[in-house]
C-alpha cells in the first residue's frame, strides 16, 4: 500500500469515528417516530405537511424500523423536520484492520496452494517455513498498490 493509499484509508478510519458513537445510540422505534415525539408532532401534521396520508407515514415509521425504508423516504421526511439525512459505512472495527486481515489472508492462501503442490511431491514446508513465507508474501503485497489486494 503506497503512502496516499495509507494516508486516505487513515482519514477515512478518522471520520468513522465520529459516526460509531452516532450507531450505539439509534433509537429502536426510529429516527422519525422519535423526532416526531420529542417535538410533540402529531402524524396528521407531518403526514400533511409531506403531502402523503397519515396511515402512509405510520407505514414509513414502521419500514424505518425494520430497516427497509428508502433513503429517498427518510431525506424528504429529514427536511420536513428541519433536519439533514446522514448516510455512510462505518466499519466494525477500522479499514485498516479489514486492510491488514485481507493481506494476512491473501498471503495465506497462496502459501497454502502452494504448500499443496509441494505435499504432493513429498516437498511439505514445516510450520516454521510456512509461517517464514506468509511474511515474506506478506510483505509483497504491503509493497503493492491496495487496488492489487482486491484481485
Amino acid at each position: 500500500m503506497n503512502s496516499f493509499d495509507r494516508l486516505a484509508v487513515q482519514q477515512l478510519d478518522k471520520q468513522s469515528v465520529v459516526y460509531k458513537k452516532i450507531i450505539h445510540n439509534q433509537p429502536q422505534e426510529g429516527w422519525i417516530r422519535l423526532v416526531r415525539s420529542v417535538l410533540s408532532m402529531p402524524a396528521s401534521y407531518l403526514s400533511k405537511k409531506l403531502k402523503i396520508s397519515q396511515p402512509t407515514l405510520v407505514g414509513l415509521e414502521k419500514s424505518e424500523k425494520e430497516r427497509t425504508i428508502t433513503l429517498a423516504s427518510l431525506d424528504k421526511i429529514a427536511k420536513e423536520i428541519n433536519c439533514k439525512l446522514v448516510y455512510g459505512f462505518v466499519p466494525k472495527e477500522s479499514y485498516e484492520a479489514f486492510i491488514k486481515k485481507a493481506e494476512l489472508k491473501a498471503a495465506t492462501e497462496a502459501v497454502e496452494r502452494v504448500q499443496k503442490t509441494m505435499s504432493l511431491e513429498d516437498q511439505g514446508l514445516t510450520d516454521k517455513q510456512k509461517v517464514d513465507q506468509i511474511n515474506l508474501i506478506l510483505e509483497e503485497i504491503k509493497s503493492q498498490p491496495l487496488k492489487k489486494l482486491w484481485k
